[in-house]
């Protein structure tokens, strides 16, 4: 139960900043809104700007989408690696927040969801 209240906390804090603040994913700079909190607060993570995980000070600290935190950090390690590698990110569903994957413009999920629905409707 004291988990579970501690959860809800920092759920309601991230819902009261996200309408407060309005702020802007570090890597996509698309804008966070209350469907990327949601229930669990499964899409969003924490990112440290110096790439210190010890660094916790709230200058280095910054609220990005998961799909960008990983594509960001993969991009860092391709860079590394000497391989060439997009400047942007290569694009956001506008329904969940994950790579675009398909020439409609959703990821492989919703565009599956999408045609469920379609064929459920006929």
């Amino acid at each position: 139960m004291r988990i579970y209240s501690k959860v809800k906390r920092l759920r309601e804090f991230l819902e009261w900043a996200v309408e407060a603040f309005q702020p802007k994913c570090w890597v996509c700079e698309q804008p966070i809104t209350l469907e990327h909190v949601g229930d669990s607060c499964d899409d969003l993570t924490i990112h440290h700007v110096d790439e210190n995980r010890a660094n916790n000070g709230i200058e280095n600290r910054v609220l990005v989408h998961k799909g960008c935190h990983r594509w960001h950090h993969w991009r860092e390690n391709e860079i590394k690696a000497g391989r060439p590698v997009p400047d942007k990110y290569p694009g956001l569903c506008p329904s969940c927040h994950r790579r675009v994957i398909d020439r409609f413009g959703i990821c492989r999920e919703c565009s599956k969801e999408a045609r469920e629905l379609v064929a459920g409707a006929k």
